[in-house]
């Protein structure tokens, strides 16, 4: 079974994605994406910095919006500067319930977005606080998440479901 790791740390009160290393030549063609949804040319470059980041920690993932990463089993959408949550800029009416395609278990945990689809345990560090979450998998299907450190399971959620969660702390997830 592979393993992803999903890794964030908490910055100035909300959860960010841990940097690496940025790809400047990935930038230009969702800068005027950006640009379009409002946010400054400081807040393109911040963006664009995270968005790099995690594209070199997930070989394989691409760059597919402005602040979406897609890649196997999984896919990230990283909250822009001034969103209140992460949402696809390439869809900016797009709330986290109404975008939760059907077969995924979707969180937002500090207005980052993780969209699960792969069977098989992701791995969380730093997430802490409350988020919001939908389990849009086939109906009946359970997804379990375990504690930080002991791995013991802290609770589960069946398909179709959708609330609020205690992410404080969650080690990794399950979704099916």
């Amino acid at each position: 079974m592979s393993r992803r790791i999903l890794a964030a740390t908490a910055v100035a009160g909300a959860l960010a994605l841990m940097p690496i290393a940025g790809s400047p030549a990935q930038a230009a063609p969702f800068a005027t994406q950006a640009g379009g949804a409002g946010l400054t040319r400081t807040q393109t470059v911040e963006l664009q910095s995270k968005v790099d980041d995690l594209i070199k920690q997930y070989p394989g993932s691409r760059q597919v919006s402005a602040n979406k990463i897609a890649a196997k089993g999984f896919d990230i959408v990283v909250q822009a500067p001034g969103q209140k949550a992460g949402q696809d800029l390439a869809k900016p009416a797009t709330k986290l319930a109404l975008g939760c395609n059907s077969g995924y278990l979707c969180m937002e945990v500090g207005g980052t977005v993780f969209n699960l689809y792969a069977c098989q345990t992701w791995y969380a560090t730093n997430w802490y606080g409350t988020g919001e979450f939908v389990n849009n998998q086939s109906p009946g299907t359970v997804a379990s998440f375990y504690t930080d450190g002991s791995g013991a399971l802290r609770w589960t959620s069946t398909a179709y479901e959708a609330g609020h969660f205690d992410a404080t702390p969650i080690g990794s997830v399950r979704p099916c």
